[in-house]
């Protein structure tokens, strides 16, 4: 399938080919991608620096619905550098809208 491939992708760093596999996926009729898909791309991302790009798919993926999970927002958070700190500030945002109410996790008062 495209997220398994697109999976593999991202395990290997190759993030273009991992993102044309995602918009491919995303463009088939009928067919929702799992949150995982995105998940799996953007912290891979966030991991290696590249912040712009984690970013984006995260934000595709508040977008499409899907909720990130702590481990994606934290990964996109510890990458995000003073060059970056309007998008640490809008991941915040979705941290506290995605928790509605709850407890914040411990690691989210770091920053």
């Amino acid at each position: 399938s495209y997220e398994t491939a697109s999976a593999a992708c991202s395990r290997a760093g190759n993030f273009e080919e991992a993102e044309k596999l995602l918009v491919k996926a995303e463009e088939l009729p009928g067919r929702a991608l799992s949150g995982r898909a995105y998940e799996l791309l953007l912290r891979r991302c966030a991991q290696v620096g590249d912040v712009s790009r984690a970013g984006r798919w995260l934000s595709r993926m508040v977008r499409a619905d899907l909720r990130p999970s702590d481990l994606a927002f934290r990964d996109v958070l510890r990458a995000c550098s003073p060059p970056y700190a309007s998008l640490a500030a809008k991941v915040l945002g979705w941290l506290e809208e995605a928790h509605r109410g709850k407890a914040l996790p411990p690691w989210a008062l770091a920053y």
